[in-house]
């Protein structure tokens, strides 16, 4: 009796252990939030789910990989939009899109005296992105910023991001656990 409860829990921890192993690789990536990938809604030491998805709304926050590092960025644009952003200003499809995302940090580095008339987003277009004629996202590119825009890590460094490198978006922490639930980024 003892012998079997023992296969019994056995298996039970391995097919536990199977499930955990099937989601992480087809459903989810745990990340750690470092300084850097800070974004409104994340802090540094949280650590954060992101799911895989098949559509990637714009404005979410996303897990991405570029030359084997993981990075956290901002959907701004993607596939069959145009955008500009200049004099601070972002465009999509030549329409003003709101970033409230951003708007605290923006008051707060505009604010300081040494940064009066400086940008806060430097001005850049598809073209300069991509370095080429294209005016327009490709199909499955996206264009990702960094809320906090004095940090380069993001589409202005690496161009548009392809779909493949998107590993999941962000939208559950798992710690604090007085912060643990869904996460609103908006």
């Amino acid at each position: 009796m003892v012998r079997r409860d023992l296969f019994r829990n056995i298996f039970i921890v391995f097919l536990l252990a199977m499930i955990f192993v099937l989601l992480r690789l087809f459903w989810f990536t745990p990340h750690h939030v470092t300084e850097k990938d800070v974004q409104k809604g994340l802090e540094a030491v949280d650590y954060v789910l992101a799911f895989n998805q098949n559509e990637i709304p714009n404005e979410s926050i996303v897990l991405y990989e570029v030359d084997q590092k993981e990075y956290v960025g901002r959907v701004i644009a993607q596939d069959g939009e145009r955008a500009v952003y200049m004099d601070d200003v972002l465009y999509i499809n030549h329409q003003v899109k709101d970033e409230p995302y951003i708007r605290s940090m923006k008051n707060t580095y505009q604010g300081k005296a040494s940064n009066t008339g400086n940008l806060f987003t430097e001005d850049f277009t598809i073209e300069s992105l991509t370095q080429s004629n294209q005016d327009v996202i490709g199909q499955e590119e996206f264009l990702i910023l960094n809320d906090n825009r004095l940090n380069h890590d993001d589409s202005r460094e690496f161009g548009l991001i392809q779909k493949e490198q998107i590993k999941g978006v962000i939208s559950f922490r798992l710690t604090p656990l007085g912060r643990f639930g869904f996460i609103d980024v908006e």
